[in-house]
């Protein structure tokens, strides 16, 4: 359920006089969305006309502001968008909640995987990246969904595997053998 835009304002901190203003000039949360595509295109021209009535508004008002257009769209993604706006967000995590089995997501693509490693080498940059400690594709996909989904729940242990280990598990699988039950002997001794 989406919030009303004056409990957004009040939630990033901004001013309550502030926020009346802006919800008084008839700013909806749906447009106040639409304000800017990205953080970046927030500049002086669009905070005088967001709010008309203030002359100048201090740095922690537009970092205020800035903050409760980032959480108007965190909450917008959960409700039908994806992350990247493609389109609606499909429930691949769970089959439903409390049932006893659960639907893998999806293996991730080289763009966030890498994206996801560059992150983590600008964040901790002592730390090397090997197959021994990047963690597995299922891991990584497993993580990356419930950190989407802001949903913080235990990872099963039979998960937490490393590259390394995850390649090793799938060449230690016993091959499929050939279903013999409908082959004669002379196609065995041909074969």
């Amino acid at each position: 359920m989406a919030e009303p835009l004056e409990t957004v304002l009040a939630d990033a901190g901004v001013e309550p006089a502030l926020a009346s203003g802006i919800v008084a000039d008839g700013w909806t949360l749906r447009t106040f969305r639409e304000i800017a595509a990205t953080a970046a295109d927030f500049n002086d021209a669009l905070f005088a006309e967001l709010c008309p009535h203030n002359e100048t508004l201090t740095l922690l008002q537009k970092a205020s502001i800035r903050s409760a257009w980032r959480s108007a769209h965190q909450q917008d993604i959960p409700q039908g968008a994806s992350a990247d706006g493609s389109g609606p967000a499909t429930n691949s995590g769970s089959a439903t909640d409390g049932s006893w089995s659960e639907v893998f997501p999806p293996k991730l693509n080289n763009k966030t995987v890498n994206a996801l490693k560059k992150q983590f080498l600008q964040n901790y940059p002592s730390e090397v990246l090997t197959a021994d400690t990047q963690p597995s594709s299922r891991l990584l996909a497993l993580a990356h969904q419930l950190t989407q989904k802001k949903d913080f729940k235990w990872l099963p242990w039979k998960f937490r595997m490393s590259m390394s280990r995850s390649e090793d598990m799938a060449m230690s699988r016993a091959s499929k053998a050939p279903r013999l039950e409908n082959l004669q002997l002379h196609q065995l001794l041909i074969d």
